[in-house]
């Protein structure tokens, strides 16, 4: 296989498994780049909007993969990956040895671990490497990229990365990637919880969330789930973005982390907790700034404003 230089990059075949909010974008930037690349999804609407990007599309996952040098998953749970990639007519039944798949799906490290000595045992090495940075990263091609496996794998596949992410972090063996990428969503969804508490207490006193989010943010408090909140909360529509219900997948997956760490983590089974009850009230398809809605919904005595300067 090349190094990717520009005369060469063609030559080299990959596919993308999974083509959603994220994967689309980030098989976008691939063909942009020059690459010859075959999708496939579940869903026909997403694959026809990639053939027209100039993507090929495949009947299967396994057809998607028969060919390529690289193959790329970004699915939405350890399950749908176990099943696409270990299945029977799966994944790696079609993939060549020599070859190698990167899971840029979140999962868990069991399921990487297992994932890798599966393709081992066919002579294709794997790369767990969960990104961070939301749908707005994998359009600009800024995502931070965690990066378990083979060191030397890594090195193989790291001039494709370099169109997805600006920060690649090569993380240590199997399955930490994971491990990384769980311990960011668990503190993503802690501050998220916790800024929403902050910002409606704020505006139940009369105070607007402008206000809240502009001196919060000169403070010690200062995060990026702030700004977030400042742009996306109480403004109604919460079209994901990034899923309620893929937050709650991923605390509790986090959760089941902790557990066999036998840690004690008391905060975050709150977070999961609150993240179940949203779920369970309807709004797991909704972006996760809903949780303005839900503690809205819990506290409907509180009449928030929205903009302006201090009251």
């Amino acid at each position: 296989m090349t190094a990717g230089r520009a005369g060469e990059a063609r030559k080299e075949q990959l596919a993308f498994i999974g083509v959603g909010n994220m994967g689309s974008r980030m098989a976008r930037r691939l063909l942009a780049a020059g690459w010859s690349l075959r999708a496939y999804d579940q869903r026909r609407e997403a694959l026809e909007a990639l053939r027209e990007a100039g993507a090929r599309v495949a009947d299967s996952a396994a057809q998607a993969a028969e060919e390529a040098d690289f193959v790329f998953l970004s699915l939405p749970d350890p399950g749908t990956v176990r099943e696409v990639v270990l299945g029977v007519g799966g994944v790696l039944d079609a993939m060549r040895p020599g070859t190698i798949l990167v899971d840029f799906s979140t999962t868990d490290p069991g399921t990487a671990r297992a994932v890798a000595a599966a393709a081992a045992a066919r002579g294709i090495a794997a790369l767990d490497a969960p990104v961070s940075g939301g749908v707005e990263g994998a359009e600009r091609g800024t995502l931070t990229i965690m990066v378990g496996g083979e060191r030397h794998t890594y090195e193989r596949v790291r001039h494709l990365l370099e169109h997805l992410g600006s920060r690649l972090v090569y993380v240590g063996p199997s399955g930490s990637g994971q491990v990384v990428k769980l311990c960011n969503n668990m503190a993503a969804a802690a501050s998220m919880v916790a800024a929403t508490e902050v910002l409606l207490t704020g505006m139940a006193h009369g105070l607007p969330l402008k206000l809240l989010v502009d001196v919060l943010q000169s403070g010690t408090a200062q995060s990026w789930v702030l700004s977030y909140l400042g742009r996306e909360a109480f403004q109604g529509g919460y079209e994901p973005g990034f899923a309620l219900g893929l937050l709650r997948k991923d605390v509790e997956l986090f959760l089941r982390m902790a557990e066999e760490a036998r840690m004690t983590a008391p905060i975050c089974g709150l977070v999961v907790q609150v993240l179940r009850m949203a779920a369970n009230m309807g709004y797991g398809n909704r972006d996760v700034a809903v949780l303005a809605e839900v503690y809205r919904s819990w506290n409907p005595s509180v009449t928030p404003s929205l903009s302006g300067g201090a009251p």
